[in-house]
């Protein structure tokens, strides 16, 4: 039992040794050549024309060597809020005032590196909050197909002395929908034209064909200072075709704003997203951004304004077919490619698709698996062993093997006769003197 024991504890130690190894990646945390994170970010106060250093600390928790590259990146608003993390092309914002000291660097295996980056804040910047980053982005080859990027974000909140407050102002508002899965949205168009970031409160009430009056609410993520967003407002009802009266309060990013647009909804129904304000066809920029959200931060369905984003390591998928680095780019063109193909082509793709990932990943799998198994192995070998072992043991060997039968009990004989032989009667005695 003893032999038993010790082969599968050692059996499940080993097991769990490749799994350990495998859950491994990058990290993030704060360096002490570089300023300490507040609310999660790195922040710099500086003016104008000003300049700073910083720097932070990449960890790898992985049993290899990861080799990264680095680059600066804007901060934007998402689609549905809240930020996000552009790819390395977008530094048409904060993100093109950060310079790394490096673009790739290798962190060894259990080690971490310190990445150091530039501030430079041009003589022209307006005042209040400007978000940039500092993005660590590692990309393992899977197949031909598929490909994992795996990307650490250090937040970056630079903050030029001088103006005011957020300051939400509503811009649209238009019914899209029924969409192919038959939802249909309210478009809101909202800019924050203050300085500082916020999270406004929004109720929109909607009267039209089949809509008298309703009213829908829904706290909203951070919007940007300075930045514009589309926001699809989820509609609990599938909406028809007809001209629509709507009515729009938001709250909690400055003054309170209340505006009434009409507008109609034609007939064939949309996507659900729509452009961004002015932009109702959809521009490049909007498509950008329906990529860019694939790359979000996670951050709470309702967060207090000014709050910061989490840092989390993100991971997305992105085709392995030539295109750009980052892997936003790509993402992009294999959407924009499957939009008009047939079914059967579709299904065609798909199947050629799944083949080449089985024909490309089997020998990889088995490889792999090659360890779990062998162990295995030895963990059935160990039991056989143990089996042998009690077998010659002249106790265990003398040992009932199988159940033995229940033993069954008669009747009690006191229940079964009531005046048995050598117990008193209930009568009472003969006290007669024979003569």
């Amino acid at each position: 039992m003893i032999l038993r024991a010790a082969g599968l504890a050692l059996a499940v130690l080993l097991l769990s040794v490749p799994a350990a190894g495998a859950q491994g990646g990058l990290g993030f945390r704060a360096s002490a050549e570089g300023p300490m994170p507040q609310a999660g970010y790195l922040a710099f106060g500086l003016a104008a024309g000003g300049t700073a250093n910083g720097a932070f600390t990449v960890t790898n928790t992985a049993s290899s060597a990861a080799t990264v590259s680095v680059y600066p990146a804007d901060a934007l608003t998402g689609v549905t809020t809240g930020i996000v993390y552009g790819t390395r092309s977008d530094t048409s914002r904060a993100g093109g005032w950060i310079t790394p000291d490096r673009t790739a660097a290798t962190i060894p295996a259990n080690g971490e590196t310190v990445i150091r980056f530039t501030v430079r804040v041009p003589g022209g910047a307006a005042a209040g909050e400007h978000v940039g980053s500092v993005v660590v982005q590692q990309q393992r080859s899977g197949s031909a197909a598929v490909a994992q990027v795996m990307r650490v974000v250090a937040p970056v909140l630079v903050e030029v002395p001088g103006g005011g407050g957020p300051q939400i102002q509503l811009e649209s508002a238009r019914p899209v929908g029924p969409n192919r899965a038959g939802a249909s949205f309210v478009t809101l168009g909202l800019r924050n034209a203050g300085g500082r970031r916020c999270s406004p409160e929004v109720s929109t009430t909607l009267s039209g064909p089949g809509e008298s009056g309703r009213t829908t609410s829904r706290q909203l993520d951070v919007i940007l200072p300075r930045d514009a967003v589309a926001y699809p407002m989820p509609w609990p009802r599938p909406l028809a075709t007809g001209q629509y009266r709507i009515s729009v309060t938001a709250s909690g990013c400055g003054a309170t704003q209340t505006r009434t647009f009409t507008d109609t909804l034609p007939g064939g129904g949309e996507d659900g997203v729509g452009g961004l304000p002015g932009d109702k066809d959809g521009t490049e920029r909007t498509r950008k951004r329906r990529v860019t959200t694939t790359e979000r931060v996670p951050v709470t369905a309702r967060r207090p304004a000014a709050a910061a984003p989490d840092i989390t390591l993100q991971r997305e998928p992105t085709t392995a077919a030539p295109a750009a680095e980052d892997g936003g780019s790509g993402l992009g063109a294999r959407a924009g490619a499957g939009a008009g193909e047939d079914r059967d082509g579709a299904s065609g793709g798909l199947a050629d698709t799944v083949r080449k990932l089985v024909e490309e990943n089997a020998g990889e799998a088995l490889r792999r698996a090659g360890a779990p198994m062998a162990l295995l192995l030895v963990f059935g070998l160990v039991v056989v062993a143990q089996e042998a072992v009690d077998r010659r043991d002249p106790k265990l060997r003398l040992a009932p093997v199988h159940r033995e039968p229940d033993l069954a009990f008669g009747p009690d004989p006191d229940t079964a006769n009531p005046n048995p032989v050598g117990h008193a009667s209930n009568q009472a005695p003969d006290l007669r003197v024979r003569q």
